[in-house]
């Protein structure tokens, strides 16, 4: 088993969570998503992770891969989008705590140990602003790190 195989289950997982995420809304190290509408948002964006760790689980090594990502919504203003953007994040974390897609994600199969915040909630600006002190940012995100162990 791999990482890519680890991000390819997490992805097909997350676009599972319909009607919040379809085709094209969960990508895999592709930042491109985020050069369209940002109506078309919400996005998760599955990073490559920066840390694992191999231990031994009853004398047998196991890795466990921490893999980021990042969950994007759209800016409309300050309240609606801090609010769209911790009910997505709760769609998305009740929806990883729920072992029941084991079956459908074999290399995933309860390998989940942990979700865990990696970044405080953050903003993202046009890449064409050039005063983001002025500017409102164009989406709200936040990185989420799952801990997951290979099988």
């Amino acid at each position: 088993m791999s990482e890519a195989t680890l991000q390819a289950d997490l992805q097909r997982e997350f676009l599972r969570i319909t009607p919040t995420f379809s085709t094209g809304d969960v990508t895999i190290n592709d930042w491109s998503i985020l050069d369209g509408p940002n109506a078309n948002a919400p996005y998760i964006i599955i990073q490559s992770s920066d840390d694992f760790v191999i231990g031994s689980i009853q004398s047998v090594a196991k890795r466990a891969w921490s893999i980021p990502f990042m969950l994007v919504v759209r800016f409309q203003n300050w309240g609606t989008s801090e609010a769209e953007l911790a009910t997505t994040r709760q769609t998305v974390l009740d929806w990883l705590v729920n072992k029941s897609f084991a079956s459908q994600s074999g290399a995933l199969n309860f390998g989940i140990r942990s979700i865990r915040a990696g970044t405080p909630i953050g903003y993202i600006y046009d890449r064409y602003v050039e005063n983001e002190t002025e500017s409102l940012p164009a989406y709200i995100s936040q990185t989420l790190i799952v801990d997951i162990a290979e099988n």
